[in-house]
């Protein structure tokens, strides 16, 4: 970070480097934000000529700090020989409501310091500094937060103390450096049964990233279980129970989408985001995503022995609907009159070619928009039969969701007759093209980054369409909603339907063992031909992407 030049003079440097310690994105773009708000924050103040940070050193607070434990100590001894009668001198004595009141206790500052809320040590903190002759120290200064942190990690060694001192327990004395390591000591080589939460996600990551995830998967694995970490604190796994995890998933359900992405969201802690009003929040889907991936992580501890016995986030994910789609309301015919009949289409006013053909293949296929975005031109054929199909296939670096999703969905007769998609391809062929969309780009997620962005942020809003009464969201996944949910009523064989959208058929025995797809022309015949939504779309026709 380069250091402002007004300031230069003052800090002595004319940029500031650190080392995050770590080789992972995810933990560096979050250690970065943390670091650079710190450093903000010394800015800020040195302006405003607050030098009392510089009173008090690292070296400094570990004193403090060490003082305050040891002053502890001394008074736990004292309060167990000048009572009359020493209390819980033996195990047998030792309450077992009070163990775990310091257990909650632990768990709770554990937690605080994870998120960052020092609000609960700060009389504490007053107080020693008051005992030890310094001056208040201004609450925002990286100081002030580093002595907060090492009381947190104090009480936590402390609490642990306490509870074996009550039982009559006295080996803690031998442990004493182990209990409270010197402040910025590199930590020792941990036992995997006392490995942080941190230091198996780093184990696990590196395990999978280089052969089993692609650059969109590890980011989103990461960014699941850096939230999962950001909540619980960077604890001990073995730490973690089943009720713990619960609260997680809890949580989950108040914290809105995008954190890390949305402006007045993402440099706040997670207590600090609970505390504001919130009007979106995650999805029972997205939530189910970040359990599956908790669940996940917790079978690599126990495969590599960082826990034993059972994996406390089994069987912890949301009840959904029967579609992957709920949460996706189709189009009213109102809303496809809107998008359909728009000055776009009427002027053939749309700038790409994409813009034109996506809302109208996903109308009468129910493609997924990623199926569409990444078509090749030799994915649209004519089949033995002479059914015009789109090929849906995982060939070269095209994606599909599932297993079913490889498919042969066949083109409805609108789409080849009237609109001329097969004459279009030959078109785009004598170009020397290979891709339906040339001008689309492959991105993280695929191909259809500009679909989405140009159809849910731009060409959705001027068609006026909104979400649904009962608030489901309105989007390009809503076309694939509005075909499954039109043929729906018209009746048509369900697991012919599940096949021309591409879902997967479960496992009743009669449909994985013994029933063969049905053909294109059977899909052609019996649904797909069945597709009509009642609206005049002729002046389709007219447009520019449509061969003459």
């Amino acid at each position: 970070m380069v250091v402002p030049k007004d300031l230069q003079g003052l800090v002595g440097k004319k940029e500031m480097r650190y080392s995050l310690k770590t080789g992972y994105l995810g933990e560096a773009k979050y250690k970065a934000r943390l670091l650079a708000g710190q450093v903000q924050r010394v800015f800020k103040y040195v302006r405003k000529g607050y030098f009392a940070l510089s009173t008090l050193s690292d070296e400094k607070i570990k004193q403090l700090v060490s003082k305050y434990t040891s002053d502890f100590l001394e008074d736990l001894e004292e309060s167990y020989y000048n009572s009359e009668k020493p209390q819980f001198n033996t195990a047998r004595d030792y309450d077992e409501h009070t163990g775990g009141a310091l257990d909650y206790y632990k768990e709770i500052t554990a937690k605080r310091l994870g998120m960052g809320d020092y609000g609960p040590v700060e009389g504490k903190v007053a107080d020693l500094l008051e005992k030890n002759g310094i001056d208040p120290i201004d609450k925002e200064t990286v100081p002030y937060i580093k002595l907060c942190r090492e009381m947190y990690r104090a009480d936590i060694g402390l609490l642990e103390v306490e509870k074996r001192h009550l039982k009559g327990d006295f080996s803690y004395q031998n442990e004493l450096p182990d209990i409270f390591p010197d402040f910025l000591e590199k930590p020792a080589e941990r036992d995997s049964q006392t490995a942080r939460l941190s230091e198996v996600i780093r184990h696990y990551v590196a395990e999978n990233e280089k052969s089993n995830w692609d650059e969109k998967s590890r980011q989103e694995i990461e960014s699941s279980l850096n939230l999962f970490m950001k909540v619980m604190g960077d604890v001990s796994i073995k730490s973690i129970s089943r009720r713990q995890v619960s609260k997680f998933r809890d949580t989950l359900q108040k914290l809105p989408p995008n954190m890390n992405k949305v402006k007045k969201y993402r440099d706040k802690s997670i207590q600090q985001i609970l505390e504001m009003d919130i009007d979106k929040t995650l999805s029972s889907r997205t939530i189910n995503k970040i359990m599956g991936r908790v669940v996940t992580l917790f079978n690599h501890a126990l495969k590599h022995e960082f826990i034993k016995g059972q994996n406390p986030a089994t069987d912890m994910k949301l009840p959904l609907g029967k579609w992957e789609d709920d949460n996706r309301a189709p189009f009213t015919n109102h809303d496809l009159e809107k998008l359909m009949l728009s000055n776009e289409y009427i002027n053939d006013k749309h700038g790409k070619s994409y813009q034109f053909w996506t809302p109208i293949i996903a109308l009468f296929t129910g493609m997924r928009q990623n199926e569409i975005a990444q078509l090749h031109l030799d994915d649209i054929k004519c089949d033995e039969d002479g059914i015009w199909i789109i090929d849906v296939n995982a060939k070269g670096k095209k994606k599909v969701k599932t297993k079913a999703g490889i498919r042969k969905v066949p083109i409805h007769p609108f789409i080849v007759n009237e609109l001329k998609l097969p004459e279009y391809v030959e078109k785009l062929k004598g170009r020397g093209e290979k891709r339906l969309f040339p001008e689309l780009k492959k991105s993280r997620d695929g191909y259809a980054k500009s679909v989405s962005q140009w159809f849910n942020l731009r060409y959705k809003v001027r068609c006026g369409i909104k979400e649904d009464s009962d608030g489901r969201m309105k989007d390009f996944h809503s076309f694939r909603t509005t075909i499954i949910n039109h043929l729906q009523r018209k009746k048509v064989p369900f697991d012919m339907l599940k096949q021309l959208v591409g879902h997967s058929k479960g496992k009743d025995v009669t449909q994985v063992f013994y029933t063969d797809r049905y053909t294109p022309k059977e899909l052609l015949e019996d649904i797909v031909s069945k597709v009509d939504y009642g609206i005049d779309l002729s002046h389709l026709k007219n447009s520019r992407f449509v061969p003459r």
